[in-house]
């Protein structure tokens, strides 16, 4: 575990924590028969298959978070959407009233680089069948009808 995971960020180069890899290393577990891994660059992923005394294989495959970035998905937890969960919306649903997935981006907007409690979390419902993910939410918005 590093600080980054915690997080929800995934940088390349932070270590794993003070005393995390001692007590992995102190584990009891069968390891395989051979003593090579495949590996992901990010240097906690070395230093853990090094703690269980593997040898890792830095796979190019595995570079996933570059690989994301690279799309336009930002990894590291500061873009605002950490905690944010919507339904499809007026765009993927006839019986939604409003477009969450457009109010869930302008929400994490609002809240890009801005620190939120641990375990916070926001469900952004287009109706009264509230699709959203999460059930127990810090927060639930409802979209209703309007009335004129």
């Amino acid at each position: 575990m590093t600080a980054a995971v915690r997080r929800a960020a995934f940088p390349l180069d932070e270590p794993i924590e003070e005393g995390k890899l001692e007590k992995l290393a102190s584990m009891s577990w069968i390891p395989p028969r051979t003593n090579r891994i495949y590996s992901g660059p990010e240097l906690r992923c070395g230093q853990t298959a090094k703690a269980l005394g593997l040898q890792p294989i830095v796979s190019a495959d595995l570079k996933i978070v570059a690989q994301l970035q690279s799309i336009g998905l930002p990894c590291d937890g500061r873009d605002g959407f950490r905690g944010i969960a919507a339904c499809a919306g007026s765009t993927g649903c006839d019986a939604s009233l409003a477009d969450v997935r457009g109010d869930a981006a302008a929400l994490a907007r609002l809240l890009a680089g801005s620190p939120k409690p641990s375990g916070w979390t926001v469900n952004l419902s287009g109706c009264e069948k509230q699709c959203a993910p999460r059930r127990g939410a810090t927060a639930e918005v409802l979209s209703e009808a309007l009335s004129r």
